[in-house]
């Protein structure tokens, strides 16, 4: 490539000569480099203008051509800034081949991004040297403008697409459903709820909220459980509870052990070996656990993206949203800022990864038996109007645990949906396994019956 390095980085004029003439000798090849570069990309400042005056005069459905460009330059004042007359006109000395567009599209669009990774670079090196930030936030610019620099080579999401483009990338999708009985997103592992939201949307946030000690955890690991089971890539950011104790309580899922009887060292010789398999079994499962404590909505971002395209998975758990730290002058501004800062990472890894986000939450006090509401959701309505679907689990009945197996009927309650419906999905908790399942449920059966069903 015939580069050039300067203090602002490499450039290529002649691929950029060769780019703009290819447009004045055929129109069409404007809008192929429009799949590659933007007028940012340009090293040239005359020819950001030419390209810029380009993009305006196709916009107008007017010809692109030696006069009209001109003239459109000289309107603005900048036809002597882009070169004047006789250095346009000789943009169109190159060889007219399609081939050639895509090529010269590229040299501009590599040569962009590696100065950008030079200025990225340059401007972290400064603020390490003027050493007035802590290293957590040195860290988090360095990954935030890095990651920017990486969206520009993937393409990323940004600018307008046509309702065409749009249509022809939803038809494979749809095709992969249709008449098979399978959900758009990726399964929940639970059929009501999967009935109710057609599974895990990419690029959505989900907040599931409760009172303390309803199960919010547990519900959010079996989640993670069943897509783990089918070898979808899961990430859990734990804020709470440390990476060993969810290994341990995936262990008793899988082998349908007492938890309790494990932390007390009460396992029988054949119980331990159950859970020695289901540990190797769990070695497999591709999931990632960070249980670094006091995260900042900052870090939880460009760490979920880091994640995203390492390992792009299908859902990202955030467990608690309470935990999570923000610059603010208040309580009320500071969670607005984390469930706003969750959203923006729930759109990111949709575009990375196709994910989803799931938020847990608390809720502000109401009573044990007492229906949760979206306003409930504890210390900030943004929570609220951020997530894309709200989940409740919800004491509904109010009944004792069944005294053989301790389980008991909680309401996992669907209770915003923007693209669905709501309702109702009666889960049974079991305690000893530290999880849920998913039953049948009639306001005739008694919590005996049900807690057995389910203990099954």
């Amino acid at each position: 490539m015939a580069e050039s390095m300067n203090q602002s980085g490499p450039h290529d004029l002649n691929a950029e000569r060769a780019l703009l003439g290819s447009i004045l000798l055929d129109n069409a090849a404007l809008y192929q480099a429009l799949d590659l570069v933007t007028e940012t990309d340009f090293f040239g400042s005359g020819h950001k203008l030419i390209f810029a005056v380009m993009c305006q005069l196709a916009g107008s459905n007017r010809k692109v051509d030696l006069v009209t460009l001109c003239g459109e330059l000289e309107r603005a004042g900048n036809l002597a800034k882009a070169g004047g007359p006789e250095y346009i006109a000789g943009l169109g000395n190159v060889p007219l081949a399609s081939a050639g567009v895509s090529e010269y599209g590229r040299m501009v669009k590599d040569a962009s991004i590696v100065r950008g990774l030079l200025n990225a670079s340059r401007n972290i090196a400064a603020r390490c040297v003027e050493n007035r930030e802590s290293v957590a936030e040195l860290l988090e610019t360095a990954h935030t403008q890095l990651f920017d620099v990486s969206e520009r080579t993937l393409g990323g999401a940004g600018g307008p697409q046509s309702m065409a483009e749009i249509v022809a990338g939803l038809i494979p999708e749809l095709d992969r459903t249709a008449g098979q009985g399978m959900v758009i997103g990726a399964p929940t592992g639970f059929a009501t709820l999967d009935a109710l939201t057609a599974g895990w949307q990419e690029g959505e946030l989900v907040v599931l909220a409760a009172r303390p000690s309803m199960g919010k955890s547990a519900l959010a690991l079996d989640f993670v459980r069943k897509l783990a089971q089918r070898n979808v890539p899961v990430g859990i950011f734990s804020l709470e509870m440390n990476k060993k104790s969810l290994a341990l309580r995936l262990a008793c899922r899988i082998s349908q052990l007492d938890s309790q009887r494990l932390r007390l060292g009460r396992l029988s010789k054949a119980e331990f070996e159950f859970l020695v398999k289901a540990m190797g079994e769990l070695q497999g499962w591709p999931i990632w656990i960070d249980d670094t404590p006091g995260l900042s909505i900052e870090q939880v971002q460009w760490r979920a993206r880091a994640l995203a395209q390492r390992v792009q998975p299908r859902l990202v758990v955030v467990d608690h949203i309470q935990l999570v730290h923000a610059k603010a002058e208040n309580r009320t501004q500071e969670v607005t800022r984390v469930s706003g800062g969750l959203q923006q990472a729930a759109r990111e890894i949709g575009r990375i990864c196709k994910g989803t986000f799931l938020a847990l939450s608390q809720l502000s006090r109401i009573g044990p038996h007492e229906e949760p509401q979206l306003h409930h959701l504890r210390e900030s309505g943004s929570i609220e109007q951020d997530a894309d679907t709200c989940l409740f689990l919800w004491d509904k009945a109010g009944e004792e645990p069944d005294q053989a197996t301790g389980a008991k009927q909680i309401m996992l309650k669907v209770g915003k949906q923007r693209n669905g419906p709501t309702g109702l999905d009666p889960l049974v908790w079991i305690p000893a396994r530290v999880g849920f399942e998913e039953t049948d449920w009639s306001p005739t059966e008694s919590a005996n019956e049900r807690g057995k069903r389910g203990a099954r």
